[in-house]
């Protein structure tokens, strides 16, 4: 049994890291913040389970966490015979529709089960007991060479050391959505004007990135659909840039 448990949600990151991006277990580890032996332990408790990622990935969190933990302990529910609430259709309910509330969503259990429902004193405590294990993170799958996230941010100083002073820089930053890899550069400003002379510290960080995708360059005109600013994107980017073309079939 593993010391270190995590949330259902990092635990589906885990599996479509290793099995989608095909990362390695170190890496996944260190993308999800966990020790290499628990994404090992994770793995071969999915094997034993016989799941693969098409599996996982159609899975809700609570499904996954019952195949893979094994719960043996029943619900109070079922212990009572009374029957219980489907608490995250009912969170469902309340976050899609504005005019529902939790008065209504226990009226319509009551009517369902008139001889075995719970009181709604109950039915109220326990909807605050399920929604204290919710994770509450903005839940994002992205495709591998998809969507990049980026962002300005205060960088290291940089001291002259003949007269000691420092100058201050912006550190550009930017995180892959699939794999969580990030890059960083530091420049003296944010400047985006485009000069004879310069491009501007934006565009050059863009064109420091490397970016990568399934789709050919030769495809980015009808992607953009606008000739004009697809020549304009091409020749920024690519004007110095090194361009590596892989042929065989995809690791992804």
């Amino acid at each position: 049994m593993t010391q270190e448990r995590i949330s259902m949600r990092k635990l589906k990151e885990l599996f479509r890291l290793k099995f989608d991006c095909q990362l390695s277990n170190r890496k996944t580890a260190n993308s999800c913040g966990i020790s290499r032996p628990t994404v090992s332990e994770y793995l071969f408790r999915a094997a034993q389970q016989g799941l693969t990622w098409e599996i996982i990935s159609e899975l809700s969190e609570e499904e996954l966490e019952n195949r893979l933990l094994q719960k043996a302990s029943p619900r109070r529910g079922e212990t009572s015979g009374k029957p219980w609430p489907d608490f995250e259709r009912v969170h469902q309910e309340l976050k899609s529709n504005k005019q529902v509330t939790l008065m209504l969503l226990y009226e319509e259990y009551r009517e369902t089960y008139p001889d075995t429902h719970y009181s709604h004193a109950w039915f109220y405590a326990q909807c605050q007991n399920w929604k204290k294990k919710l994770d509450w993170v903005m839940r994002q799958d992205h495709k591998g060479g998809e969507k990049l996230f980026l962002d300005y941010c205060d960088g290291p100083s940089l001291v002259d050391p003949k007269t000691g002073i420092a100058t201050p820089t912006h550190l550009f930053a930017v995180v892959w959505g699939a794999s969580n890899y990030t890059f960083a550069e530091a420049s003296f400003s944010q400047k985006q004007m485009i000069t004879e002379l310069s491009k501007g510290d934006w565009l050059t960080h863009h064109q420091n990135i490397l970016i990568t995708g399934p789709t050919g360059i030769g495809n980015w005109y009808e992607v953009i659909g606008e000739p004009t600013l697809a020549d304009a994107i091409c020749e920024r980017l690519f004007a110095k840039a090194h361009r590596i073309e892989l042929k065989g079939k995809s690791l992804r």
